[in-house]
């Protein structure tokens, strides 16, 4: 089962994430993650939960690449119809 369920925390949280206290935040962040499962899943889901799998990460901001050469599509103002 994967869950967006405490994303707004993380979000919060890797604003605040240095190299020094990184593994510190992880694991307050997964005490506070689990305290939220506690309160929105019911007790019987929740026993079913086998283990909580939190992805760290990375220290420096991941930028996308763009590929060098720009790809484009011809643009009609003009609708077509499709026989």
């Amino acid at each position: 089962m994967t869950s967006n369920l405490g994303s707004e925390l993380m979000q919060d949280k890797i604003l605040e994430i240095t190299e020094d206290n990184r593994d510190e935040l992880i694991s307050t962040l997964r005490l506070e993650i689990v305290e939220l499962l506690r309160k929105r899943l019911r007790p019987e889901f929740l026993n079913r939960v086998d283990g909580i799998i939190l992805f760290k990460p990375p220290l420096s901001p991941v930028r996308c690449r763009r590929s060098p050469r720009s790809r484009s599509m011809p643009w009609s103002q003009t609708p077509r119809t499709w026989d």
